[in-house]
């Protein structure tokens, strides 16, 4: 009589009757060796088990990173949008303010002074409307959960 027990497809286990000692004596080492073999199973499987874990926890975190640093994108993106606005607000503001001295030490010429003066009036009515502190285009999600510190490592990536 034999027993054989496969661990799996490269590794097994085989116990049989010899001329000295039979099969049924060998029956607490047969048990043991199922023991041996059943608990490397169970432990290799809650190593899977706990890799499996360890790797959609690495996920999620990476997810949630990206969610924040996109959120934080956003709030640098709309600073940024002010910055170039109010940069640019500044030097069209430059640009009537020199238009304006032009007009008011006559340095344009006559016939034309009077379709300027209404170019100035529309081009000061511009600059008050188009103020970029009027206009702030807040992101639309709320305070980033990101702190300038986390953004810098994040896009050091």
């Amino acid at each position: 009589m034999r027993i054989e027990i496969r661990e799996n497809s490269y590794e097994r286990f085989t116990f049989e009757d010899t001329s000295t000692i039979k099969l049924e004596r060998k029956l607490g080492n047969v048990l043991n060796k199922i023991q041996f073999v059943s608990d490397r199973a169970r432990e290799r499987a809650e190593q899977r088990k706990q890799e499996e874990i360890e790797r959609k926890e690495r996920a999620r975190r990476l997810e949630e990173l990206r969610r924040r640093a996109a959120q934080y994108r956003q709030w640098m993106d709309t600073l940024d949008r002010l910055r170039a606005d109010i940069v640019r607000h500044k030097e069209f503001e430059e640009t009537v303010a020199l238009l304006r001295r032009a007009l008011a030490d006559r340095i344009v010429d006559a016939p034309d002074a009077g379709r300027l003066a209404d170019y100035l009036s529309w081009a000061e009515t511009y600059l008050r409307d188009s103020n970029p502190f009027r206009h702030i285009p807040l992101p639309t999600e709320g305070i980033p959960e990101m702190s300038y510190d986390e953004w810098i490592r994040w896009k050091e990536r």
